[in-house]
């Protein structure tokens, strides 16, 4: 896992060099990453990991001592580990529950269980207040939120529990970042595109149950890496497999905040884009920016917070360039391929001459084959790109040169 992450960085650092080198200009990429990647991969060596068998009489002396000396324990169950007690360790790590030289007990017995500070994803209780976070419970129903129909799995609970916590410990107190109106922010935006489908997957919820939208979007495929781990631990008191998925879910994790934040920079731009998308074109359809920007999350949540009255969403996003312009069609849902609106099917995959010859536009470049994207010399040719387009319900008439009727 450390050569593969390591390759995968160099191979970053070359490509984001190379990329300035064609331009003429030295570049170091380090100097432009804004948040703090770890200089190596997330070890957590320095964690006590115990498998502890039923116990028949009292808890055995080693454990005993450990509890007896005041050190944070957190228990969870033996046998195969799943990714959300994996997770829900992490977080309990930076929540400030699971610290350097605590211990991990992987156990079913209630002995031990009951002697633990934290217990995730076993025990039969859900109760906060206690620290008792399990999920397999008959009348178990609890969500993230009113409106997400996923239950929860431990992680789910915990980051529930804990989650404005952990984000102020890391991006306030190890980022040093600025937090103001970021915490609140990436609470939300870290369930939705992160530990959602680490719940769905441990409660065995289908990601397309019996409609076309999609009841969860899997961005990371962690929970089936971590069960792959699984593979390390053949004997029943091996936990190699266990610490080495602490250190790949807790690289996950950093590496969605770290993008989150990112993406967070762009939350104002798209604002006021959508704000003015009836300036920026009479139907209100069409949003553009003077750079690249991060908007396809942004302008899902917009829309859903403040629905159109006439139901006529964004279908169209256009950037500009120094020396060119490219239009994209926004999605149906986030995390899907397909477009509210398509670009005409007789441009897609056409370029330069023959793309203006039959589109007739001046400065046409390129229609990607899928009619998702074109590329343009001018925003003005990116605009005449649209006048043309097909919403996937019904025609659609952007006040351009004429209305592609659906087939």
């Amino acid at each position: 896992i450390k050569r593969e992450m390591k390759r995968w960085l160099e191979k970053a650092n070359l490509l984001a060099r190379l990329s300035k080198m064609i331009k003429g200009t030295k570049h170091d990429c380090k100097e432009e990453w804004p948040f703090p990647w770890p200089k190596k991969y997330p070890c957590n060596d320095d964690l006590k990991i115990m498998t502890v068998k039923p116990l028949t009489k009292e808890v055995p002396d080693d454990i005993s001592e450990f509890l007896k000396k005041g050190g944070n324990s957190v228990g969870t169950h033996d046998g195969k580990f799943h990714c959300d007690e994996v997770l829900a360790c992490i977080l309990l790590k930076y929540a400030g529950l699971l610290q350097k030289n605590d211990c991990i007990f992987r156990t079913r017995d209630e002995q031990v269980l009951n002697n633990c500070n934290v217990v995730v994803d076993v025990g039969n209780v859900y109760d906060p207040a206690r620290k008792r976070f399990d999920h397999h419970m008959a009348n178990f129903s609890e969500t993230f939120s009113p409106h997400q129909k996923i239950k929860l799995s431990s992680c789910g609970l915990v980051y529930k529990t804990y989650g404005k916590k952990i984000l102020e410990n890391i991006l306030i107190g190890e980022w040093k970042l600025d937090a103001q109106g970021l915490i609140d922010y990436s609470y939300r935006k870290l369930y939705d595109h992160f530990i959602i489908e680490v719940d769905a997957w441990d409660n065995g919820i289908d990601q397309y149950p019996t409609t076309e939208v999609p009841a969860y979007v899997i961005n990371s495929h962690l929970a089936q890496r971590i069960s792959d781990l699984n593979a390390f631990d053949k004997k029943p008191d091996c936990v190699i497999g266990f610490s080495k998925a602490l250190s790949v879910v807790e690289a996950e994790l950093l590496w969605k905040l770290h993008l989150i934040q990112d993406e967070y920079s762009s939350l104002s731009a798209v604002k006021t884009a959508y704000e003015k998308r009836f300036e920026t074109h009479p139907s209100g359809r069409i949003i553009a920016f003077n750079k690249f920007t991060l908007w396809n999350s942004h302008l899902n949540t917009l829309e859903r917070d403040n629905p159109d009255p006439n139901k006529k969403p964004v279908l169209f996003v256009i950037t500009k360039k120094s020396d060119s312009a490219f239009v994209e069609n926004t999605r149906a849902s986030f995390g899907s391929f397909k477009g509210k609106a398509a670009l005409q099917a007789a441009w897609r995959g056409l370029r330069a001459a023959d793309l203006q010859k039959v589109s007739k536009i001046d400065g046409a470049l390129f229609v990607h084959s899928s009619g998702y994207l074109g590329k343009a010399a001018t925003y003005q040719a990116c605009l005449l790109y649209t006048s043309d387009a097909a919403d996937e319900r019904s025609s659609v008439d952007l006040g351009g040169r004429g209305i592609l009727q659906k087939k």
